[in-house]
C-alpha cells in the first residue's frame, strides 16, 4: 500500500495556519526523519498532522500512509499495526521488523504514526526502521516526544486567546483562533448565531476558561443549541474545582480538557450518559447494530436517536469513510473518560461481556462467508472492526473464558491468513492451540490447521500439526477442515515427495467438487499446479495455474494465498516463475490463457488425471523471456515493477504521479505486449527478466 488514504476530519481546521506552515517546513527538509507533534489531549496533534501530511502528499513518491495507535495498548502490537495497516502480503514468514523493514526500504514514504503514547515501548522499533529505511519518513502524534536521536520534536500551543485586559472590536475579536473556532462549531449547528456586544464577553471568557483547547471549546460550543453562552459560561466554575480535587496530579490543561468533558456528560439525560459510557467499550468504532446489541438493548431509547443526540453534542464523530452501514466513534480522549465512567458504574464487566458476545457472533457468520462469494465484503467487514476482535480476544483470554477465545481465534484465522497479517494470527491461534484440550475436539481441529499454517520456519511441526489436524477431522467428519488439512500437506510434500502430494491434492479436489466449495476448488488447483511444476509438466502446471487464478478472482483473490509472491521468493511465486522460465513467454501465456479459458468440470477433470488435453506449443528457445529483448519502454518498466509489488492501478498512479487512468492504459498495454491476461504473469516475467525470482533491481535490463 503506498497511496495516501488520509482520514477526512469531519470538519474544517480553524486558526493553525501557522502551525501548518512550520510543519510543512519542516517535513520538506530532507535532515527532517522522525518530526513528533506534542502537547496535551485535545490541543489538536491529530488534525494539524492530517492537514500537514495532505499538503506535502505530492513530495512523497511512494505516498502518505495513516496509522492510528489510539485503540492499540499493547507495544508488542505496534509492528503487527503497521503491517496491517500497509496491507502487507509479502516476506511472510520472517519476522514482522524485518518484513517491515524489507517493505519500506525503497519507498520514499512519509508514515503518521497517530497516539504513539499508547505504544511509547515501540521507540525501538521505530529507531530500527529509521535506520534500515533511508528514504522512510515518520510524521508522529504523541502526548510526550519519543526521545530518539532522530527526532526533531514540536510542541503543539493551544489556540491563541483574547487578552483579557484588552477591549476588542467585535470584528478583531472574531479574528482570534480560539474564538474564531468557537463561532465557527456553533454556526455549523445555528447559521443564524454570531458574536454580539451581549455575548461577546461570555464567549471570550468560554475560550479561556477553557485554555484555549479545540476539543474543549469544541464540546462547549455544541451546547448552544440548548444554552447560551452566558449560561455555559455560569455553569463552568463550578465543575473545575470538583474535577481537580481527585486529579491534581494533572496538567492544568488535562484538567479543563476534563473539566469540558464532564460539564457535557453531566448535561446529558440518564438514558443518554448510560449510553455514552457503554460505548467506550467500542475500539477503533462501531456500527448501529452493534451499539444496540450492546450499548442501548437494555434500555426504553431508539439506537439511532441517541446515537444522533450524542454526535450533535460532540461526544460522537461519524466515520468518514464510505461504508455500506455508517459507523461511529469516540475521539481517544472522550473515549478515555468515558471509559472511567463505565468502570465508575460497575458496568465494565458487563458491557466487556456483551461485546464479546456480538463479536464472537460476528465472527462466526465472517467464518462461513470466507469460503464463499461474498468473501471480499467480509473481508472488508472484518478489517473494519478488526480493533473490535483484538479487544475481545484480550478480554477473553484476560477471563479465561476459554471457549471464547477458541470460536474466536478460528473463526478469523482465515481473514488473518488472506489478509497477510500471519505473525499476529499465530501469536493468537497458538495461544487457543494451547488451551484447545478444554473445548470441542472440532475446535481442536481446526486450530491445530490453523498453527500448521501459520507455522513458517519449523516444517517439521507444521507437518505434524497437520496430519494430526487431519486424523481427528477424519474422525469426525469435517469436511471443511479435512480439505484444509489436505491442502497443507500437499505447499509441504510437493519438492521431497510429488507423488504423495499429487495423491493428497486430488482427494481434496475431488473432495471440494462434491462439496462445491469453489474457493477450495481454486487453491487445490493452484497447488496441483505447482506439483505439476516439480514433476517437469510445465504445460499442465501454466493452465492448471491460469484455472485457479480465473476461481480465486470470484474471492477477490488476484492470486492467494499471497497475490504477488513472485518478489517475495515463496514456493507459489517460485512455482510460476520457474514455469515461465522453462516455456518461454509465448508457450506460458498461451497454456495459461488456455486453463482460464476452459470449463470448470472438464479442468477438474483434468487435474485429476480423468482427461487429457492437446499438447501444448514447444518451448520457446530462449528458455524464458523470448528473443529480441524487452518490449516495455521505460515508463512501462516503471509500471510492471509496481505490479510485482502488488500495487493496485491507482496506487501506481499515486506512486508515479500520474492519473489512474493513465496508469489502467500503461497496466492494458503491458498485457497486450507479453500476451498475458493477469498480472501475476507480469510479476513472473519482470523476475525471469531479471535473472531471478527476487524482488526486480531499480533499473530494466
Amino acid at each position: 500500500m503506498t497511496s495516501s488514504l488520509l482520514p477526512v476530519p469531519p470538519t474544517s481546521i480553524i486558526g493553525r495556519a501557522r502551525e501548518i506552515r512550520a510543519i510543512v517546513r519542516g517535513l520538506r527538509r530532507t535532515e527532517t526523519r522522525l518530526l513528533t507533534l506534542t502537547g496535551p489531549p485535545g490541543v489538536g496533534k491529530t488534525r494539524l498532522a492530517l492537514a500537514a501530511a495532505a499538503a506535502v502528499e505530492g513530495d512523497f513518491r511512494s505516498g502518505v500512509v495513516f496509522v492510528n495507535l489510539a485503540p492499540v495498548r499493547d507495544p508488542g502490537l505496534f509492528e503487527h499495526t503497521l503491517i496491517h495497516t500497509l496491507g502487507m502480503r509479502r516476506f511472510l514468514g520472517r519476522p514482522p521488523l524485518e518484513r517491515l523493514a524489507r517493505h519500506l526500504a525503497d519507498r520514499h514514504i512519509l508514515v503518521v504514526l497517530d497516539n504513539f503514547e499508547q505504544v511509547m515501548a515501540a521507540g525501538s522499533s521505530v529507531a530500527a526502521l529509521l535506520g534500515s529505511c533511508p528514504r522512510l519518513h515518520l510524521l508522529v502524534t504523541s502526548r510526550e516526544a519519543l526521545h530518539l536521536g532522530a527526532e526533531r520534536e514540536f510542541p503543539i500551543p493551544p489556540l491563541a486567546l483574547p487578552d483579557p485586559d484588552a477591549r476588542p472590536t467585535l470584528t478583531a475579536l472574531a479574528r482570534v483562533p480560539a474564538v474564531a473556532l468557537f463561532v465557527a462549531r456553533v454556526q455549523a449547528g445555528d447559521p443564524e448565531f454570531a458574536l454580539s456586544k451581549d455575548n461577546a464577553g461570555a464567549v471570550a471568557e468560554i475560550c479561556r476558561r477553557l485554555d484555549g483547547l479545540p476539543l474543549a471549546i469544541e464540546l462547549a460550543a455544541a451546547w448552544v443549541k440548548v444554552l447560551p453562552p452566558q449560561a455555559i459560561l455560569t455553569r463552568l466554575p463550578p465543575r473545575l474545582p470538583l474535577l481537580v480535587a481527585g486529579g491534581r496530579d494533572l496538567p492544568a490543561r488535562h484538567q479543563a480538557l476534563r473539566a469540558a468533558i464532564a460539564w457535557s456528560e453531566d448535561l446529558l439525560g440518564p438514558e443518554e450518559r448510560a449510553v455514552f459510557r457503554r460505548l467506550a467499550v467500542f475500539a477503533g468504532g462501531f456500527t448501529l447494530e452493534a451499539a444496540h446489541a450492546v450499548a442501548t438493548a437494555d434500555l426504553p431509547v431508539d439506537t439511532l436517536t441517541v446515537v444522533t443526540a450524542l454526535v450533535n453534542k460532540s461526544l460522537l464523530r461519524p466515520d468518514p469513510s464510505k461504508t455500506a452501514e455508517p459507523r461511529f466513534g469516540m475521539l481517544e480522549t472522550i473515549r478515555e473518560f468515558a471509559w472511567e465512567q463505565l468502570a465508575a458504574a460497575g458496568e465494565a464487566a458487563r458491557i466487556r461481556d456483551r461485546h464479546l458476545e456480538y463479536y464472537v457472533a460476528l465472527a462466526e457468520r465472517a467464518k462461513g462467508l470466507f469460503i464463499s462469494l461474498q468473501a471480499p465484503e467480509w473481508s472488508a467487514r472484518v478489517e473494519q472492526e478488526y480493533e473490535n476482535f483484538r479487544a475481545v480476544m484480550e478480554w477473553a483470554s484476560e477471563q479465561a473464558y476459554v471457549d471464547a477465545e477458541l470460536r474466536l481465534a478460528s473463526a478469523i484465522c482465515r481473514w488473518w491468513s488472506f489478509r497477510g497479517n500471519v505473525g499476529e494470527g499465530y501469536k493468537w491461534v497458538d495461544a487457543a492451540l494451547a488451551k484447545s484440550q478444554q473445548g470441542p475436539p472440532s475446535l481442536r481441529a481446526e486450530l491445530l490447521h490453523d498453527v500448521a499454517t501459520f507455522t513458517y520456519g519449523d516444517r517439521d511441526r507444521a507437518i505434524a500439526l497437520e496430519q494430526e489436524g487431519l486424523v481427528l477431522a477424519r474422525s469426525l467428519g469435517d469436511h471443511e477442515t479435512i480439505l484444509r488439512c489436505l491442502l497443507n500437506l500437499g505447499v509441504a510434500r510437493r519438492l521431497e515427495d510429488p507423488q504423495t502430494a499429487r495423491a493428497l491434492l486430488t482427494e481434496g479436489l475431488a473432495l471440494a467438487r462434491d462439496k462445491d466449495d469453489r474457493l477450495r476448488i481454486g487453491l487445490k488447483l493452484q497447488a496441483l499446479a505447482m506439483v505439476a511444476q516439480v514433476e517437469g509438466d510445465l504445460p499442465r502446471a501454466a493452465r492448471l495455474f491460469g484455472a485457479a487464478e480465473l476461481v480465486l478472482e470470484s474471492y477477490g483473490l488476484p492470486y492467494a494465498p499471497s497475490p504477488f509472491a513472485i518478489a517475495d521468493q515463496t514456493g507459489l511465486g517460485q512455482s510460476i516463475v520457474a514455469v515461465l522460465r522453462g516455456l518461454g513467454q509465448q508457450s506460458f501465456g498461451a497454456a495459461w490463457a488456455e486453463g482460464r479459458r476452459l470449463p470448470l468440470d472438464l479442468v477438474i477433470d483434468y487435474a485429476l488425471g480423468r482427461v487429457d488435453l492437446p499438447a501444448a506449443a514447444a518451448p520457446a528457445p530462449s528458455g524464458g523471456q523470448d528473443a529480441g529483448g524487452s518490449p516495455l519502454t521505460a515508463r512501462e518498466w516503471e509500471v510492471a515493477r509496481l505490479i510485482t509489488q502488488g500495487l493496485s492501478n491507482r496506487e501506481i498512479g499515486r506512486t508515479l504521479a500520474i492519473s489512474e487512468r493513465t496508469a489502467d492504459a500503461h497496466v492494458l498495454h503491458i498485457l497486450n505486449k507479453l500476451g498475458f491476461n493477469s498480472r501475476a504473469q507480469v510479476a513472473a516475467w519482470v523476475a525471469v527478466s531479471q535473472g531471478s525470482a527476487a524482488a526486480p533491481s531499480p533499473t530494466p535490463p
